[in-house]
């Protein structure tokens, strides 16, 4: 299952808050469960990866 997360990257890009923490990957048991990049303002964008069985 894939849902679009472009448009809402855009909207936070919008708000022109500073980047603090750079894209990068967040893991569970090992494995990569999605991204995030954090900013100014105590905000944080976050994908999360599903899998479906």
């Amino acid at each position: 299952m894939v849902l679009p997360f472009v448009g809402t990257k855009e909207w936070v890009k919008s708000l022109n808050f500073s980047i603090t923490d750079r894209w990068r990957s967040w893991h569970v048991d090992g494995q990569v469960a999605g991204y995030t990049e954090s900013y100014s303002n105590n905000l944080t964008f976050a994908t999360v990866k599903v899998k479906l069985f």
